[in-house]
This record gives C-alpha cells, structure tokens and sequence, in this order.
C-alpha cells in the first residue's frame, strides 16, 4: 500500500450532492494524489499535501484539519484493508484496499453526523504512480 496513487477521476464515484457546509465538503473532496507511508508503528497519508499521521494501532490522536477543526484520528489495519476514522461532531470512515496485482487502491468512504438527513458515501480509485 505504500507509495504514491493518482486519482482515477473516471473510475471514482465522488459524492455529487449538494453540501452547504465547508467542513462537510473538505471530508469528501476527492485528493488528485495520496501518499501512504507505513512504519511498524505508525501510518502517514498525504492527501494533496495535507498530512494526517497516527499509531498504526487504532489509539486515537488529535489532528487538526486545514479548516481549523480538531479531530480525533485513528488509523488501523484490518484483514489486509486500512481503516481510518476522522471523528468530531460528525465522522468520516475511510477503508482502503489495494488490488491483487497492486497497481490499484480503492477509497470507500462513508460521512455520518447530525447535520445530515442520510450518511454521505463514496468512493475513489486511485492508480499506483510510484
């Protein structure tokens, strides 16, 4: 999973409705290039030069976010996908898998809070591009 993926605008399903709020719009924007580096203890991803790290083991740590928002970030592996979780007053789920053959990264994401009448869901595929 490490390394860096471009986005696949064309095979991506990014949200399309409508959302009026700016810290709702920053969780789903779709990043044009993610970097993942993974160590035994820790995982960074880069989305568009905007950097989240946490333990590689689920405990959680404030983030701040470039809207200025703090958030509780966690990041694990589980059954050969990455699991992130961005949580303040509404929460963003991020699974991430690569393909059998390694050139392909698939971004499943999912936005609930008391702000919305249903949860937000997308997805965004990515290709290898180091």
């Amino acid at each position: 999973m490490r390394g860096t993926w471009t986005l696949n605008v064309r095979a991506s399903q990014p949200v399309t409705r409508s959302i009026n709020q700016a810290e709702l719009r920053w969780l789903v924007q779709p990043a044009e290039q993610l970097v993942i580096d993974v160590t035994r203890t820790q995982t960074t991803l880069t989305f568009d030069g905007t950097t989240m790290s946490s333990p590689s083991n689920g405990t959680p740590v404030e983030w701040t976010a470039p809207t200025g928002s703090v958030y509780h970030l966690s990041t694990e592996w589980e059954n050969g996908r990455l699991e992130q979780t961005l949580q303040e007053t509404s929460t963003r789920t991020a699974s991430f898998r690569v393909s059998q053959d390694g050139q392909t990264l698939t971004l499943h994401g999912r936005v609930t809070g008391p702000q919305l009448r249903r949860p937000l869901s997308y997805r965004l595929v990515y290709n290898r591009a180091s």
